[in-house]
């Protein structure tokens, strides 16, 4: 009987009328009339500090399953104190519910539950937040690219390596976090909407934080027009002033140089990197003096201007294929070591594929601000983007920054509209133009 019924049998038993009587006024769930051994066993059962007879699930071995306002809490917390730390998805979730609470829920059930309280699975990536002088940095570096002449930029494309540091990392050994790994990645986490500034949920700052030490494979390399170049594996998270110095003198970074900017065999080279202090001290100076290397940093805090970014998150996607394949394999193998993923990613590096990856990433690099022929007509131009709707101009790209257009456009013509868009930081504006104006007033 529901509890309406078990109810109604209990105040009539205690109206004193006959079993007989109280089985016609009252229903089973089959909503049929019960007999009087059921309505005896009901009236026995019956528990009046709860309205209803009790249900002793937990000596059958069934666990609660409901989602309470404690459950809930408790969620909320696991996931505000494990996306900072680690991958956390519904599945992480629903074992530490396991685990700590006791109750078993759907990954559907958890996900309903943070949606309703506001978080989304969004992109982890977030946007920086640059001052004024991290931006007037960010600007000489563009400007000093749109000076370049054709000339001057396709040399320096043939001799130019972009190179970075990454630290790699092995699967974790528990289950779920080796799921969450291999399947999603870092690419993405539950957020709500106004926490994209949120510099702690950014990730990829404090790598010693983020990856276990045990799980740690640091590198060195860089993206060139004939493909990637390694530069070095190394133990520590940070390379020392040594330990680069050293690598630069016994040609690790001119070998690099050489599998990245093929045909090309001797220098000089530039290396476009980051603001590493062992680039600059004296002793790596002098190694990359004799190597015949000059070293041209990007803006502090601007890791979206160096290409090798990219092709860092080609690796790891390339990479989480693999873990995944190991996982799903009949039956499981274990997760590869520090020692196994070096030799994975060795043979990763010399696939056509990865050449064929490196070498497009390279040629759509910060230095080529468009794939369009750059370096015929560059002016600087002070205005807004919408008072360039008919104004006749020349031919190049325009990139802008805020409201101040500077570059040029791929034909000579007429403005027709402006669709500004993100582009490396700046403002990217498609041009349409009247390219028969443009000719007649050329004529």
């Amino acid at each position: 009987m529901d509890f309406d019924n078990q109810r109604d049998v209990v105040l009539l038993r205690m109206m004193k009328l006959p079993w007989a009587e109280i089985r016609k006024r009252v229903r089973n769930r089959l909503k049929k009339m019960p007999s009087e051994k059921q309505c005896r066993d009901v009236n026995k059962r019956f528990n009046k500090k709860i309205g209803h007879a009790p249900y002793k699930y937990k000596n059958c071995g069934r666990k609660v399953w409901k989602l309470t306002k404690a459950v809930e809490k408790f969620l909320l917390k696991t996931l505000r104190a494990q996306r900072c730390k680690v991958i956390c998805t519904s599945t992480s979730l629903q074992e530490a519910a396991a685990k700590e609470m006791n109750v078993e829920l759907e990954c559907s059930t958890i996900r309903k539950c943070l949606a309703r309280n506001g978080y989304h699975w969004m992109p982890r990536s977030q946007k920086p937040c640059f001052s004024r002088a991290d931006m007037t940095l960010r600007w000489a570096f563009v400007k000093r690219v749109l000076r370049m002449t054709k000339v001057e930029l396709a040399n320096l494309m043939k001799s130019m390596m972009a190179m970075d540091g990454v630290v790699l990392a092995t699967p974790p050994e528990n289950p779920t976090e080796r799921l969450n790994f291999c399947k999603i990645g870092e690419t993405h986490m539950w957020r709500k909407k106004d926490e994209a500034a949120k510099k702690e949920l950014a990730g990829k700052s404090e790598y010693d934080k983020q990856i276990a030490k045990k799980r740690q494979v640091p590198m060195w390399g860089g993206v060139g027009p004939s493909g990637f170049g390694l530069v070095m594996f190394h133990k520590r998270r940070k390379v020392n002033n040594g330990e680069w110095s050293k690598a630069v003198r016994e040609g690790s970074l001119v070998k690099a140089l050489r599998d990245a900017c093929a045909p090309r065999r001797n220098g000089p080279w530039t290396v476009l990197c980051d603001n590493e202090s062992f680039l600059d001290a004296p002793a790596s100076e002098a190694a990359h003096k004799r190597a015949r290397v000059e070293v041209w940093h990007i803006p502090p805090r601007s890791p979206d201007l160096n290409p090798v970014e990219k092709y860092w998150a080609w690796v790891r996607k390339q990479l989480r294929a693999m873990d995944l394949a190991d996982l799903q394999a009949k039956p499981p193998r274990p997760p590869v070591t520090k020692a196994g993923l070096q030799a994975r990613v060795r043979a990763l590096l010399r696939t056509r594929k990865a050449k064929d990856v490196a070498s497009r990433i390279h040629t759509r690099g910060p230095w080529l601000l468009c794939p369009l022929p750059v370096g015929l007509f560059c002016r600087r131009m002070c205005c807004t983007l919408r008072s360039l709707v008919g104004v006749s101009v020349a031919c190049g790209l325009f990139v802008c920054r805020r409201s101040v257009a500077v570059g040029v456009l791929p034909h000579a013509g007429r403005v027709l509209d402006c669709c500004p868009g993100t582009f490396y930081g700046f403002r990217k504006v498609c041009v349409e133009v009247d390219k028969e104006e443009g000719a007649a007033s050329r004529g």
